[in-house]
């Protein structure tokens, strides 16, 4: 049995597994290849049929697919593994004739190993043309706290959650003039309030303990932060050894520490109260309050103000 196939373009006789008798040998080298005016094989093959190989395929010397190739198959996860011991390059030339036609890929494109630039600490630059973005939100991050960038640089608006570490803001890292009044919303940093007057009220009922009656409010909506407060009066009485006090509350509670007395030795004197305090409190509106009573005889509060900074965290 025989079967007549087209090797190379040459019809050549193929032998089947069964030796029979007077059948012709398979078909020497220089059939299955044309002989070269040299005597030796021909350099170039030109064929122009398509090429089925079940085996594998081992090309000694550069090959040249001219329309493109394909390896492995147009199914989903099924193929093998391309390997390559080598440097990818595009050989085309650009109009000028130099080497700058990069190599395309014309769909996306997966890793699973590391990525290099070039070798480890090469100095050439990774250039985007496009919006870089991670491949889920508020997911991964950008260096590590082993493995840090130095620098960053950028022309435009930064925006973050947070900001975290230490030596972020400073006054080595602020130069004069960095930070414009027109670059910082309105409290974006601290908002103030302020209760004052000439003359508030006169304080004429004797009070002993805490109770006593408000001398300036001042209501303010933060977030969690610190206040702040200060306060500061002119007071006068017109009794002997006669007492003014004053504390400060923070929503109906005392501030122990701002308990404040002024006592006159003879008749109608005058004096000066003030108090400080720094508040934490929780998200959400507060009301400050100063608070004074007397002893005894009439007082009056003159030239007073009661002063609230957010120290936003």
């Amino acid at each position: 049995m025989r079967t007549l196939v087209k090797v190379l373009g040459v019809p050549v006789v193929v032998l089947s597994m069964l030796a029979i008798t007077g059948v012709a040998s398979a078909a020497s080298t220089e059939t299955l290849q044309p002989a070269s005016p040299t005597g030796g094989p021909a350099s170039t093959i030109a064929y122009s049929e398509p090429v089925t190989i079940s085996e594998t395929l081992t090309v000694a010397k550069p090959g040249y697919f001219r329309q493109g190739v394909h390896i492995g198959s147009t199914e989903a996860d099924v193929g093998g593994v391309t390997y390559f011991n080598g440097t990818i390059v595009n050989a085309a030339l650009d109009s000028s004739g130099n080497s700058t036609i990069p190599v395309t890929f014309g769909d996306d494109v997966r890793i699973d190993g590391e990525i290099y630039r070039t070798e480890i600490g090469g100095d050439n630059p990774l250039k985007l043309a496009d919006t870089m973005t991670p491949a889920a939100n508020n997911t991964y991050d950008l260096g590590t706290s082993s493995y840090q960038f130095k620098d960053a640089y950028f022309a435009g608006t930064v925006n973050v959650g947070a900001l975290g570490g230490s030596g972020i803001v400073s006054s080595a890292n602020i130069t004069d003039g960095a930070v414009a009044t027109a670059d910082i919303a309105s409290g974006a940093i601290t908002q103030t309030a302020e209760s004052s007057g000439n003359v508030t009220a006169t304080q004429s009922t004797i009070k002993t303990g805490t109770s006593y009656d408000v001398a300036d409010t001042v209501t303010i909506t933060t977030e969690t932060s610190t206040l702040f407060c200060m306060y500061s009066n002119l007071v006068s009485s017109d009794a002997v050894s006669q007492t003014t006090n004053m504390a400060m509350y923070v929503d109906g509670q005392v501030i122990p520490h701002t308990y404040r007395r002024e006592t006159t030795d003879a008749g109608e004197g005058q004096g000066s109260l003030a108090a400080s305090a720094l508040i934490n409190v929780t998200a959400g509106s507060h009301t400050i309050e100063v608070r004074w009573n007397t002893s005894g005889g009439t007082a009056t509060m003159y030239s007073h103000a009661l002063d609230v900074i957010e120290l936003k965290k």
